[in-house]
């Protein structure tokens, strides 16, 4: 699955507490992950995740890639329990919770005094209704079952380690110029229509 927000004033607050921030999404997928394992499954499952920072358009985009094993240690039994084959959990429900749960954890950031806060966010009453506001956003988790093709998952998942942010075969024109580069991006909203942006 694929963890993200894109809610308002995300990339001000990443931009002063990067580290802090990326932890976030980290921990409230963890947990988002870990509660419906137990819940659903009633399993310890195992999973991992890489964190990418742009979107195909190289806009600021944090979210995380998870792979997510199709089972786990039973946690009444502790023997291995294979997933249903409806793999792997109700999207619309993942959301909400994690959602909620990314909030919760947000709101116990006002104890750190090491947080730095943007313009807008900078007294308690200001991130209360900004955490409202987050709590009725509509926040959106993609999943899908790699059961049959789990190498090329790890693959595809690994080249996020190390690989550059674009491609050269992205590039589709280079105006010296103007200094502009135009390259070609995957509108997902769109049914991964392809287009060109600068």
């Amino acid at each position: 699955p694929i963890f993200g927000t894109q809610a308002m004033a995300i990339p001000a607050f990443f931009a002063l507490n990067y580290e802090t921030a990326v932890n976030l999404l980290f921990a409230a997928a963890t947990d988002t992950l870990k509660q419906f394992q137990a819940n659903n499954w009633g399993v310890e499952g195992g999973f991992f995740g890489v964190y990418h920072s742009w979107g195909s358009r190289m806009n600021h985009h944090p979210h995380l890639h998870m792979l997510v094993s199709s089972g786990g240690r039973d946690i009444k039994t502790s023997e291995w329990k294979q997933a249903r084959p409806t793999y792997l959990f109700p999207v619309k429900s993942m959301s909400r919770v994690y959602g909620a749960i990314f909030v919760r954890k947000l709101e116990e950031l006002d104890a750190d005094a090491a947080i730095e806060w943007p313009d807008g966010l900078k007294s308690l009453e200001e991130r209360r209704d900004w955490r409202l506001s987050l709590a009725g956003s509509q926040w959106v988790i993609f999943n899908r079952p790699t059961l049959n093709n789990t190498r090329a998952a790890v693959r595809y998942l690994a080249r996020y380690t190390s690989r550059i942010a674009i491609s050269n075969q992205r590039i589709k024109r280079i105006d010296e110029s103007t200094r502009r580069v135009t390259f070609e991006w995957t509108d997902y909203r769109n049914g991964a229509r392809k287009a060109e942006c600068e």
